[in-house]
């Protein structure tokens, strides 16, 4: 009864109640002789401080394990085989973890014990996703949640499907070959896995549904929709008191910032999940924090913090085994291409692609595949750096990864001008489009504004004019169009407005209120025939406005 008692506040959240009750059981086997209900307890007690404290947890795994091999028991000697499995997992060790999880299916196997055979697939499945092999992982999740479906097991059903956006190209798996037709299709498993839970009323499940959602629907581009899930799981898992889920939740909270060029908001919400991930001893959730975090260095401009954050996590040139490893080496090739080394970016790209599962060539990696073809551009190796970027491109459109698409396309059209050719205009529209969408999807206004203006000043120079999309000269448009139409002010505001700066942010700089920058951006906008701010980061760079001086003198 206290252990039933102890799984209902679990499942609640009510983690001190929940200990008590778990504390109180094991107190009254041991005292009563009863290794069964000692070993259940045990592992009751590890899961419990799985969401806190790594270390707490091993603890009762390892004695759960003791007492049950000491028993003789089959079944229980599997169980405790699982939990230790995904023990190891969360500290990086997976190979192990694999051995330990392979070793429980046999032995229920042998058993035919049904409800084991299906919590081990569950294992195994997110074991391999963690791995780096999404094939693997999607033929385990696949015959695990077909016999949950026929057991009726709701709560590990909700635990199975929630993982499944894994397979496809969510900011977490795009540096791995993806292993699902479409984000959409692998979406609606992880809200199948959200209305399961929310009915049992599993508050960990819910929120670690909501971190997948999060995942997957930014990676689409739905912002906003992933957002709301992202506050409602950071919410939840603050109540409970789920550390593990927080530092997830922050993790993709950071990484949707990242997405959008809120670069300073990203960077202090993801060193926040990177402490809470440090705090509980997940060398997991370490590795896939530091990634984000040390792209978000690169941008703005801190590359040696970013090797700093990227060289703790992981060491460089060691083989990646781990998703939070893999991710730590692609950041890697970013930040190289940020410092301006792209002989060092091609070829830490291509020793990537050597080691990751299921990978012929890094054209196969849809990440990996741009940041390569953007390496070999640099290195004017136009021909190559097509094949790669159009790799890229197949990739971002059979998933639906619309962020992904306008990056690679913007590449393809600056590669194309490079080579001397023609425009691209059906991928410059394509970009228009998808940039429109996006921004739409971004609920805060500022921060609306603050990507679409961050946006094109992101963009190769040789696109950023293409793409400005300045309506037709009239004769006030003409006048204004020139660099002397501004105020000295306001060219110094659209100069701040190209490269990604908020209002706020801009009247930090020039020292002045707010309100006093919206004013000049208002008045840009007018004397210049415009709409929005990324037409002005447009205009500013094809005028060079960064080279002038507030007397408009070169």
């Amino acid at each position: 009864m206290l252990r039933s008692r102890g799984a209902a506040y679990e499942t609640l959240g009510e983690f001190e109640h929940a200990r008590a009750d778990y504390e109180r059981a094991l107190e009254r086997a041991r005292d009563g002789g009863d290794w069964s209900a000692e070993w259940q307890t045990l592992l009751d007690l590890g899961m419990l401080w799985s969401g806190r404290d790594y270390a707490r947890a091993s603890d009762y795994y390892r004695l759960a394990h003791e007492r049950a091999q000491a028993s003789g028991d089959a079944s229980a000697v599997a169980r405790s085989l699982n939990s230790l499995g995904n023990w190891l997992l969360n500290v990086d060790r997976p190979a192990e973890a694999l051995r330990y999880h392979r070793e429980a299916l046999a032995a229920f196997e042998a058993l035919g014990d049904q409800h084991g055979i299906a919590e081990t697939l569950d294992f195994l499945g997110i074991t391999s996703y963690l791995s780096g092999d999404l094939f693997q992982g999607t033929r385990y999740y696949e015959r695990g949640v077909a016999l949950l479906r026929e057991l009726n097991e709701r709560k590990l059903l909700a635990s199975a499907l929630a993982p499944m956006p894994l397979r496809g190209m969510t900011w977490q798996t795009d540096c791995l070959v993806p292993a699902a037709e479409n984000l959409p299709a692998a979406t609606a498993q992880a809200e199948e896995s959200l209305a399961v839970a929310r009915e049992i009323g599993w508050s960990a499940g819910e929120a670690f549904a909501r971190l997948m959602l999060g995942c997957s629907l930014s990676a689409q581009g739905d912002y906003g929709t992933a957002l709301d899930h992202v506050r409602a799981g950071k919410a939840l898992a603050a109540e409970i008191e789920h550390q593990q889920w927080l530092a997830g939740l922050g993790c993709i909270h950071g990484s949707i910032l990242l997405d959008i060029f809120a670069l300073d908001d990203a960077r202090a919400t993801l060193a926040e999940a990177l402490a809470i991930g440090r705090a509980i001893g997940s060398a997991h959730w370490v590795g896939l924090i530091s990634s984000p975090l040390a792209r978000c260095l690169a941008q703005q401009g801190a590359h040696d913090g970013a090797n700093a954050v990227l060289d703790a996590t992981f060491p460089p040139g060691a083989p990646a085994t781990t998703l939070g490893q893999f991710l730590v080496a692609c950041a890697r090739i970013e930040v190289a291409l940020a410092r301006g080394e792209p002989e060092r970016a091609l070829m830490l790209a291509d020793a990537f692609a050597a080691t990751t599962p299921n990978a012929v060539s890094a054209d196969d990696i849809p990440r990996v595949a741009w940041l390569r073809g953007r390496a070999l551009a640099a290195l004017g190796r136009h021909g190559e750096a097509e094949r790669s970027l159009l790799a890229a491109e197949r990739h971002a459109h059979q998933h639906g990864a619309r962020p992904l698409l306008w990056r690679v396309q913007a590449d393809l059209c600056a590669l194309a001008l490079a080579r001397g050719g023609e425009r691209d205009t059906g991928r410059e529209t394509s970009i228009q489009q998808t940039l429109a969408a996006l921004a739409q999807n971004i609920p805060d206004p500022a921060m609306r504004a603050a990507f679409q203006a961050a946006a094109s000043a992101h963009m190769p120079l040789l696109l950023r004019s293409a793409l400005a999309a300045v309506p037709a000269a009239t004769p006030r448009r003409s006048t204004a169009g020139a660099p002397g139409g501004l105020t000295a002010r306001e060219r110094e505001v659209a100069v701040l407005v190209a490269e990604g700066l908020a209002n706020r942010a801009i009247a930090g700089r020039l020292v002045v209120g707010e309100r006093t920058v919206e004013t000049h951006v208002t008045n840009i906008l007018g004397k210049l025939g415009f709409t929005n701010r990324a037409q002005i980061a447009a205009w500013a760079v094809a005028h060079q406005l960064a080279a002038l001086d507030t007397d408009g003198a070169r």
